[in-house]
């Protein structure tokens, strides 16, 4: 629910801003070592909640950051993204577009 809260105040937030700052967009990502205690024990081995996530990641791993470079440099470059506005681009290996079917 937390997520999806943040989620729906940053669209808001895109909306109220767009006529002032006409490209605004936000990457969300599932990359770093915030939660790495979560995920993996102090041998280096997937916990359960990690085991979980992968499962319902399509790609099937844990994202590295220079993966979060492609997405992030298509929102800043006008050729590509200048019309693209208030969006919220997952780079997330799929997690967030999988149903689990």
């Amino acid at each position: 629910i937390l997520v999806n809260g943040v989620y729906a105040f940053i669209l808001d937030i895109l909306i109220i801003l767009a006529p002032f700052l006409p490209i605004i967009s936000f990457a969300n990502t599932c990359v770093g070592n915030q939660n790495r205690a979560l995920l993996f024990d102090v041998e280096g081995n997937p916990t359960p909640r990690a085991h979980k996530i992968l499962t319902n990641t399509p790609m099937g791993r844990f994202g590295e950051a220079n993966e979060l470079l492609g997405g992030i440099l298509f929102l800043m470059d006008d050729a590509y993204s200048g019309f693209i506005n208030g969006v919220v681009l997952p780079i997330d290996g799929g997690f967030s577009a999988y149903s689990g079917v």
